[in-house]
């Protein structure tokens, strides 16, 4: 229930806090920064965060870096400004002058639109946009500019009933018609709301209320429109605005109200119209006369004033309190749900409700330390302890003790350490002490109890622990705090975390709170648990305090930088969800449940310069600068920034404060560069910018067109030169082709009368062969007349066989078309047929069976093969079949490209057991073997029912 109280006090108990009692993260412009003229009139914001702010001699633009400066000629007065980001326009009011700054900041007038009649208008003093148009409203007259055309909208009543102010609220336009009353213009038409009898007050601003219109006025206070009447709106912060003139109104974004005054600062208020907050000169030291307020996409409020222009953060998580009654802040805490702070000018408390701290009564004036033990709020100065209960102090003994603890220690109910060294206390029929015999403690700043050992932190032994009156010092260097984590004693040091080892009766590095601090660590400041939530602070490795938020050891999120270095005194504490952290002068207060709502918020900023807005660039411009910004309340170089840009780098770049990039020579084609922009607060946002870098000339569609004209024009140049070429070669060819066909042409009919004679002359040479191999034949026939004996006559007969088979391939040869080549199966047949003749024996059964498939045989070759087969015919036709009938075969294959195989098979008797044709006698079978040696052939032969034969042989010719 206590951890309850302690949220719901944080969550609404703020208005009493923050009267006057905290201030916001706040950032001043002083002229001499922005270089114009000193008073800010009028503040607007275009949605990539760039502010927009009209002073006295020009139009200033804003990025949270770099100030800009648009004129107005003559320099004129900017009393009013509105940004148009549709258009990428800012519209601005000015003293005889309106127009519009266009995103180069060069402005352009649009009174030159309206006709001399109503050129005397006076001065713009409201400019306000809608849906449907931009309003610029004088004294004399309003003029509505839309989709480029400027109307004036149409008075109501006399000329004398001037326009007091022109306002939009929910996208329709309200003004204060002096003597007339409160109206609205609808389809650019006046239309009176309220008559001027009824609400006469003058009028500095319309603003939206749940309730209904909140009309603030300038020296009566507030007023609601509602239900078409206009009533009196009695709060709070009524007389205050009565009394110090309301110049402007907004409503922020967070449901509250900013009224700015002309003498009092800027009042904030929620919507029920109780006071919320101030900012006046007292407690911000920002430049009074502040008239205009304006809050950006960030939740910040602007504030411009008569010198200078102001920032507050009113969305940041942390808040700080300077209170002017509390000088030298020496101690704070946070007890039932108040704080307490101690000082050199006592002890103070903001009471729940309270508008101002109080001072404790009864507490001396100089505050050592403030702290708390159990249910108790203890308080000391240079003499005695005090108990704090609610604005009473009431002393409890006379000595000034710097940590209390609960203890079971020595049979007491606390344990306290002093100047002197340890002490213990009994509370029970009122306090009672007695100081402990242990001497070598002095100075005890921390104490703790676990596990019966007192264990504390003094400044002349530092770390100790103390069990039953024996107390043991622990070499551990600059000890700064003890506390009892995960049920161990753990010690903070400036250099990491310890714990307690019992069993060694040590402290070792404590590697849970160890392993969670980051490499860039100066100092270990201080830890704090709550539930499974971690908190380190430590001073970073630019010695400003800072720190991380884990969750079961997974990290959260870091913490913002404080403004606490190492050399001050710091002191923290941590309630709840709330961290505090004290310097000595401030105390900062920082709500992590808050700092969810502060990180979603609006981009950062990429400034760059388009030759034309088209987000296109030309190559030979391809030298670029992009300057980086986001607008917060810190100063320039405490933001960093990182970009890569996509299509060009792999990695990011490393966070740095420069706020610029520059790259130079990026090939055509579309990037996208990303930016990344973290502020001291940790905040964390981003924005992107797409573009085009455009192909340089030589690499743009109308040079490639160019490109494929001129190499279609030197290819059809080429073209024309090589048929005109060729043709010149196509005629020499044809020249050449019919010259050379001429001479073969001569050639080929004394070829074909030289074959023609070579032919006669073969024919001839065959038959004159022929002849005479007749002749011989004949010649062996007259011989075979006159032979005595019948072996003689055999002998003859032989011959002659020989000489007509012979003369048969000579007689084929010249009868053949071919003359060196003959067929040789016709052949055969001729052979066997001259056989059948010889030996008469046409009309005996024996047949002949030839097979030659065609094949032709040169002469050189037919002539071995036919005396071959002329002894074998001999020899079967004589020997074979002994006067019976018989069957011979022969066959004349091809075996490859000039090889055959000639088979000869009779069914005759066969040869004789042991034949041999080397060895034999028969002179026609020693033939048979010399001709197939001639042939380069393989001769076999053996008996299967008769004589069979193969030769295997070669052409003559070929081989």
């Amino acid at each position: 229930m206590k951890a309850l109280g302690l949220v719901i006090f944080f969550l609404y108990s703020v208005p009493f806090i923050s009267n006057g009692q905290f201030k916001y993260p706040h950032r001043y412009f002083d002229p001499d920064e922005y270089q114009s003229d000193k008073e800010v009139l009028c503040i607007d914001q275009s949605e990539d965060g760039t502010m927009y702010m009209g002073t006295g001699t020009s139009l200033l633009r804003f990025d949270g870096e770099r100030w800009e400066e648009g004129i107005i000629p003559d320099k004129k007065i900017i009393y009013w400004l509105e940004v148009d980001d549709r258009l990428d326009r800012v519209y601005v009011g000015s003293s005889g002058e309106f127009g519009y700054f266009d995103n180069k900041l060069i402005y352009h007038t649009l009174i030159d639109r309206l006709g001399p009649e109503v050129l005397d208008f006076g001065a713009i003093w409201e400019v306000s946009m809608t849906t449907h148009g931009v309003y610029f409203r004088s004294s004399k007259y309003i003029f509505r500019y839309d989709q480029d055309q400027l109307t004036k909208i149409d008075r109501l009543g006399p000329d004398d009933s001037p326009f007091d102010i022109v306002f939009a609220v929910d996208d329709t336009i309200y003004t204060r018609i002096r003597r007339i009353g409160l109206a609205k213009i609808y389809d650019g038409q006046l239309e009176v709301l309220v008559d001027d009898k009824d609400f006469g007050f003058k009028c500095n601003a319309f603003v939206a209320h749940p309730l209904g219109m909140l009309i603030a006025t300038r020296s009566e206070g507030l007023f609601l429109y509602a239900n078409h009447e206009v009533k009196a709106w009695n709060v709070e912060i009524n007389a205050y605005l009565k009394t110090h003139s309301v110049y402007h109104a907004i409503a922020l974004s967070n449901g509250h109200f900013a009224f700015a005054t002309l003498t009092g600062g800027v009042l904030i208020m929620d919507e029920e119209g109780r006071h919320f907050h101030s900012i006046k000169r007292s407690n911000y030291d920002i430049h009074e006369g502040t008239g205009y307020v304006f809050e950006d996409n960030r939740a910040g409020l602007w504030i411009g004033t008569k010198r200078g222009v102001a920032r507050i953060d009113l969305n940041s998580p942390i808040r700080y309190y300077q209170l002017e009654e509390i000088d030298d802040n020496t101690s704070f805490t946070y007890f039932n749900n108040q704080l307490y702070f101690g000082s050199i000018n006592g002890l103070f408390v903001l009471p729940e409700g309270a508008s101002f701290p109080k001072k404790v009564s009864d507490f001396p004036n100089l505050v050592t330390r403030i702290f708390t033990a159990d249910d108790l709020l203890i308080g000391t100065d240079l003499s005695a302890t005090y108990q704090i209960k609610g604005q009473k102090a009431e002393m409890l003994f006379a000595i000034p003790v710097t940590s209390l603890t609960a203890t079971i220690l020595s049979d007491y109910d606390y344990a306290g350490g002093e100047q002197e060294g340890l002490n213990f206390f009994r509370r029970k029929n009122g306090w009672s002490f007695v100081t402990s015999d242990e001497e070598t403690v002095k100075n005890v700043e921390e104490l703790v109890e676990h596990d019966s050992i007192l264990w504390g932190i003094s400044s002349s032994v530092g770390l100790f622990g103390y069990d039953n009156g024996v107390s043991k010092s622990y070499a551990l260097e600059s000890p700064i705090a003890i506390s009892v984590f995960e049920d161990t004693p753990v010690v903070t040091t400036a250099r990491g975390f310890y714990s307690y080892q019992k069993e060694a009766d040590e402290f070792e590095p404590y590697a849970a709170f160890n392993s969670l601090l980051p490499s860039d660590f100066t100092e270990v400041q201080s830890v704090h648990q709550n539930g499974d939530t971690t908190w380190i602070l430590y001073f970073d490795d630019q010695k400003t305090l800072t720190g991380d938020v884990f969750l079961k050891d997974q990290f959260i999120k870091s913490l913002p930088i404080f403004d606490v270095r190492i050399n001050q005194g710091v002191e923290t504490q941590l309630v709840n969800e709330v961290l505090f952290v004290s310097n000595g002068e401030e105390i900062f207060r920082y709500h992590v449940l808050e700092d969810s709502d502060h990180m979603e918020q609006a981009k950062a900023i990429i400034r760059f310069q388009f030759p034309d807005n088209s987000g296109a660039i030309p190559y030979d411009q391809n030298r670029l600068r992009f300057d980086f910004s986001v607008n917060t309340v810190y100063s320039e170089g405490d933001n960093f920034y990182r970009y890569k840009i996509d299509g060009y780098h792999k990695e990011w770049s490393d966070w740095s404060p420069q706020n610029y990039m520059e790259i130079a020579n990026l090939l055509e084609g579309d990037y996208n560069l990303i930016l990344e922009a973290r502020t001291p607060d940790r905040e964390q946002v981003w924005t992107n910018m797409s573009f085009t870098i455009l192909s340089p000339w030589f690499r743009t569609y109308w040079a490639y067109l160019g490109y494929f004209m001129l190499l279609g024009g030197l290819v059809w140049v080429l073209v024309r030169w090589r048929l005109s070429y060729l043709e010149s070669e196509r005629s020499k060819l044809e020249r050449l082709v019919a010259s050379r066909t001429s001479e073969i042409i001569e050639q080929k009919l004394t070829i074909e009368q030289s074959l023609k004679e070579r032919e006669v002359l073969l024919r001839e040479v065959h038959h004159r062969v022929k002849n005479n191999l007749q002749v011989i034949s004949s010649i062996f026939n007259m011989q075979l007349k006159e032979a005595q004996g019948s072996e003689v006559k055999k002998l003859i007969n032989e011959g002659q066989s020989r000489i007509k088979t012979m003369s048969l391939i000579h007689q084929k040869l010249y009868q053949s078309d071919k003359l060196n080549a003959i067929e040789i199966e016709d052949y055969v047949q001729g052979l066997i047929s001259q056989i059948n003749q010889l030996y008469g024996r046409e009309n005996e059964a024996i047949t002949c069976q030839v097979e030659a498939n065609g094949i032709q045989l040169d002469i050189d070759t037919a002539i071995p093969v036919g005396l071959i087969l002329n002894e074998l015919l001999s020899n079967s036709y004589k020997y074979a079949f002994d006067g019976k009938p018989g069957k011979i075969s022969i066959s004349i294959t091809k075996t490859d490209v000039d090889g055959y195989c000639l088979q000869y098979q009779d069914n005759g008797k066969g040869f004789p057991s042991g034949f041999d044709f080397d060895k034999t006698d028969s002179l026609g079978l020693k033939l048979v073997a010399i001709l197939s040696r001639q042939l380069k052939g393989k001769l076999r032969f053996k008996n299967r029912e008769g004589a069979c034969i193969r030769i295997d042989f070669r052409s003559v010719v070929h081989s």
